[in-house]
């Protein structure tokens, strides 16, 4: 138990680098280059470590592989996509219903049941998710509440995140967290590759123009979002369930909270702490009978 709380904390510390090195990062590249460095770095990184395992893939299992890898690049380039017009705390907090998408990709593709209490929680969490909505389309404010186009695309990035976590519980049963890990940020290169050749030809992105600043914000990425982030989840996930990895994104939100307003001088507004007042309790209503799953 010791050892799944302590996991779980540098899982909630750790989740909070990838917005914060996201906005700056965003300053320099475009979002798919953004993801197809940070991955790429990652898997070649992680290479020998793979090499040395001696890792090979199990029968049976790459369909899930390919959709794991498949659901985390396309939460990634939405989620870095949306940060361009939306803050970090904004983001963040529309992740906090990942708890409950976990559970209704259960009921839904696993058929699993769903309880009274995650039908309270879900009403709760989509009128949160509506406040918030209304509040971005009022204000246009990217340091407050966002933009409505940035919300949106954060937040379907937060349904193939939750689709991702469903996939990496399966795959822990027959993989290391590295092998998952490096299966993940092979995906993702691979698949960002094409989008980031697009940006580069297209002379949205010059390389002259890459500051040391983005520079050390794309190794935060890849050393601290990606590698440290990625292997502590992973072990957080086959210790536990993909549920209690979906819950992490309570610590990770209430550290962008501090983060937000310190380096990108981020606003919490009235509406913010409203919507947040019915997500956050609506999620832990649905949750509360969660327990971890050895």
């Amino acid at each position: 138990m010791a050892k799944v709380i302590i996991l779980f904390i540098l899982v909630s510390i750790i989740g909070a680098s990838g917005g914060t090195f996201g906005k700056v990062a965003l300053q320099d590249f475009p979002p798919s280059i953004i993801v197809f460095l940070r991955f790429f770095l990652a898997a070649i990184i992680l290479l020998p470590f793979v090499l040395r395992e001696k890792i090979t893939i199990i029968p049976g299992t790459f369909k899930n592989l390919a959709f794991a890898g498949t659901a985390l690049t396309l939460n990634l380039l939405l989620f870095v996509s949306g940060l361009q017009y939306t803050s970090i705390i904004m983001s963040q907090l529309m992740f906090i219903p990942s708890a409950l998408l976990v559970g209704l990709i259960g009921f839904l593709f696993l058929k699993e049941k769903i309880s009274k209490n995650q039908i309270i929680g879900l009403i709760l969490a989509i009128l949160g998710m509506s406040i918030l909505l209304y509040g971005s389309i009022k204000s246009q404010d990217i340091l407050s509440l966002g933009k409505p186009i940035g919300n949106i695309l954060v937040g379907i990035g937060v349904l193939f995140w939750s689709f991702y976590l469903v996939f990496s519980r399966k795959l822990s049963k027959v993989y290391s967290p590295i092998a998952i890990a490096f299966s993940n940020f092979l995906f993702a290169a691979i698949i960002s590759l094409p989008f980031a050749l697009w940006e580069f030809k297209s002379g949205h992105f010059l390389i002259a123009e890459v500051t040391t600043a983005g520079i050390l914000a794309i190794l935060g990425l890849t050393l601290i979002s990606s590698i440290a982030f990625y292997l502590i989840l992973q072990r957080l996930i086959k210790l536990t369930s993909a549920f209690i990895g979906s819950l992490t994104v309570y610590g990770v939100f209430l550290s962008v909270s501090i983060l937000g307003p310190i380096f990108f001088s981020e606003k919490i507004t009235l509406t913010f702490l409203v919507a947040a007042g019915l997500i956050i309790p609506g999620v832990l209503i649905a949750t509360r009978s969660g327990k971890i799953q050895k």
